[in-house]
This record gives C-alpha cells, structure tokens and sequence, in this order.
C-alpha cells in the first residue's frame, strides 16, 4: 500500500470501504463485546463516508481517495452510478446504528455524534432517554444528559478510544477519580436520576502514523480520530516533516477556524499553506496528506 501511493490516484474505494467497516466493526463488537473495534469505524466515519464528496443530481459519485505522496484531489467518479454511489447512501442512513449499543441492563457509548437515544431496559426500570451534545472531534468533550422515569441503576460504558492518553469523566460537573485505558470501555456506575449529566473528556492527540508496517517513514498526520491534510494551492517550501510527535506539535499553532492549524517552521520560512481535516477539502481542490519523514527538503524557487 505504501509503495502504491507513490503513483495510484484510486487509493481507496471510500463509500464500499466504509460500509464494509462499520458492518464488520459492528458484528465484532457484538460479538466479542471489545471496544477498540469501534475505533476503525469512528477513522471511516471521519476520514471514509464523512470525508466524501457528496453525489450530484446526475449520478457522478465519489468512488476512489487520492492519498498520492505528490499530492491529490478529491474528484467524481467517471461514469455515473457505479457501485460507491449506492453505499454512500447506505453509509448516511446506517452509521447512526453505530452511536450506542445495550445488554439487557447496561448502556454502551461507541460514537460521540450529537444525538437521541430511547433505550427500553429489558432489565426493569422504565425507558431511559440519553441526549448526547458534543462537538467532537473538534472538540474533547461529549456531555450525557439522563431522563429517567424513577431513580435506575445500571453501567453507563463509553469507548475510550486507543489513541487517546488521560481519558477523564465528570458527573453532575465532579470530576471522577478513576483512570480509563486506552481501547476499552471506561465504566461510570451509579443510581441514575432525571437531569444528571455525565461529561466524557478525550484528549486529541497529535500524531504521525505510517501508511502500513514496510513503510514506517510514510507518515499522515492525524489529531484523535481526524486526518489532517496539507493544503495544495500555494508554491511552498517542501515541508520537512519531523521525526517526532513532539516537534510535530511545536510546528502547528492554533488557527482561527477550529480545528485548523497554521505551520510555524523553526527556520521562520512562511508557509501560507495550512493543516485542515482531509473531510473539509472541497472538490477539486489539492492537498498533501502522506510525507516521507527524514527526506531531504527543497525549495521550488
């Protein structure tokens, strides 16, 4: 895969790609009850489906993600209706079977989307209605608020995922004592009563990740679950990408826009150019997601 990027423009079959994750994600996790299969889903959502261009009124879709080293675009498929155009759909009206799944007696916090949920307890206790509010990822926090007919005790579990160090949760704004680890469940336990919140805070860490295991140097950058790209439309230096997360982080400083991020070099070269998630690329407009770490810089003019 990582030798591919150095020429292929259909990297990755996005729409087809992302049902295919969240099905398995799904069955996986049903089956084995283990968190860390909600990772791969909740890339896909953000990175996959949510990152795809949306499909025109005549029936070009988005079928293949450019990850090209030398940069990419995102661009419709060349002849309408084939098969990415389908699942697109079946991803938007599904992924919301992603957000929560229950036991008999306890509650499971997968994906931190806004949202409603009406859980019936098998287990006794009436109907317990969970409104999630949160603007992650571009933000850490998602809060939980509880509307419960008589006081109910039961776990409330939330996915903690496997990129994220010093997880915390507060309820009713007291800050809990416990430690979660990365690519489990955190588990709150309590008697639940109507208006309790449960605030779940996930730090978004900024990384370096490899294409694949024979290419350890062929690096996106990634912050949580989001990839983020370099924009393509300014004649820049080339960026060096450094050798650790660290350094990363020094180069990036905070954007007006949320979750965008100018590049400050330590050599006080300027770079226009900034770091965006990859799913607010527009059509047809150029960015650089993979770099070789360690390759050698150059300048165009």
């Amino acid at each position: 895969l990582g030798k591919s990027l150095n020429t292929r423009a259909d990297t990755a079959e996005t729409p087809c790609g992302s049902w295919a994750t969240y099905k398995f994600s799904r069955y996986m996790m049903q089956f084995t009850g283990e968190a860390h299969y909600g990772d791969w889903a909740e890339r896909m959502l953000y990175n996959g489906n949510g990152a795809a261009l949306t499909p025109d009124h005549d029936g070009n879709s988005f079928y293949y993600a450019d990850y090209r080293v030398g940069g990419g675009k995102k661009v419709p498929f060349w002849e309408a209706w084939p098969c990415c155009s389908g699942t697109f759909i079946q991803n938007i009206a599904d992924y919301h079977n992603l957000i929560y799944y229950k036991t008999d007696s306890d509650l499971y916090v997968n994906m931190y989307l806004p949202s409603v949920l009406t859980w019936r307890r098998a287990a006794g206790g009436g109907t317990v209605t969970v409104t999630q509010q949160t603007s992650y990822p571009e933000s850490e926090t998602s809060t939980l608020t509880l509307d419960v007919a008589q006081p109910t005790r039961f776990a409330l579990n939330f996915r903690v995922p496997s990129w994220t160090r010093g997880a915390s949760v507060s309820v009713n704004g007291s800050t809990g004592s416990g430690s979660y680890a990365p690519g489990t469940w955190g588990t709150v336990t309590r008697e639940w009563k109507k208006g309790d919140t449960l605030e779940i805070r996930i730090p978004l860490t900024l990384r370096m990740e490899a294409v694949d295991k024979w290419h350890p140097d062929r690096v996106a950058m990634v912050r949580g679950p989001v990839v983020l790209v370099m924009e393509g439309d300014w004649h820049e230096p080339y960026f060096h990408m450094p050798k650790d997360d660290a350094t990363l982080a020094s180069y990036l400083v905070a954007d007006e826009e949320t979750g965008v991020f100018r590049v400050k070099l330590p050599n006080g070269k300027k770079v226009r150019s900034k770091i965006r998630p990859f799913y607010q690329v527009e059509r047809f407009y150029p960015y650089f997601m993979y770099f070789d770490r360690g390759s050698m810089g150059y300048d165009l003019w």
